[in-house]
């Protein structure tokens, strides 16, 4: 619901994706993929001659880790054939030099998807503990749902729908307000004419960036 010209401010689980980093597959047993990766300096980033980045350059992170598996649990049967179940975790070291860090960053996700036929269907949980200090006015948490539903009519023609929530919680909800929601829905649809594509997306956000003023409820058409 978030791929578009809309800007919601929403905050995903995104590991060290981000960073350069080091991958390795572990071999599928029983329908059971893992995966794992590390990032030796999050926040680096490509540099020109004679630059730094990252830490070099007083960053506040260190490494990253992240671990995720895939589940087909098919048993045989062509109707879960289409099934998908994954989670992954993520750490992510926080130099505790500032008053602002007291802990390290930790995120994590779960969720499932099935392909039935021409419907797929999906829903996943995330959540963020960002590792900032209760001393100061800062964003502890965010909490996400999202539900998905997509319908291929024909071979040209699909229609597909999207909900997410998020939450966010402050480590001073009294000066910060507490449990602030965004909401992001949105309706697309595609179709292909030989070489030629036409696609619309209806999207909605309420409370975009987790604020709460009527700026902040807005919507698009692309």
């Amino acid at each position: 619901p978030w791929g578009n010209v809309l800007g919601t401010g929403v905050q995903l689980v995104t590991g060290v994706g981000g960073s350069p980093n080091i991958q390795y597959t572990f071999p599928t047993v029983a329908g059971v993929t893992l995966k794992a990766a590390m990032a030796p300096d999050m926040g680096s980033a490509d540099v020109s001659d004679k630059g730094v980045s990252g830490n070099a350059s007083g960053g506040t992170t260190g490494r990253g880790y992240d671990v995720t598996m895939n589940i087909n649990p098919s048993f045989g049967t062509e109707i879960l054939s289409g099934l998908n179940i994954f989670a992954g975790a993520s750490q992510i070291e926080n130099y505790v030099e500032s008053a602002t860090i007291s802990n390290n960053r930790y995120e994590g996700i779960g969720g499932v998807t099935l392909d039935i036929g021409p419907i797929s269907v999906g829903y996943a949980t995330s959540g963020i503990s960002t590792g900032l200090s209760q001393s100061t006015s800062q964003v502890d948490w965010y909490k996400n749902h999202m539900f998905g539903i997509a319908f291929n009519i024909n071979d040209d023609l699909s229609v597909s729908y999207g909900d997410h929530e998020s939450r966010v919680g402050h480590t001073h909800p009294d000066a910060n307000g507490e449990n602030n929601d965004l909401n992001i829905e949105s309706w697309q649809i595609a179709y292909t004419m030989g070489g030629a594509s036409v696609r619309l997306a209806d999207t909605e956000v309420s409370n975009a960036a987790y604020q709460t003023g009527a700026a902040y409820d807005k919507d698009a058409k692309i």
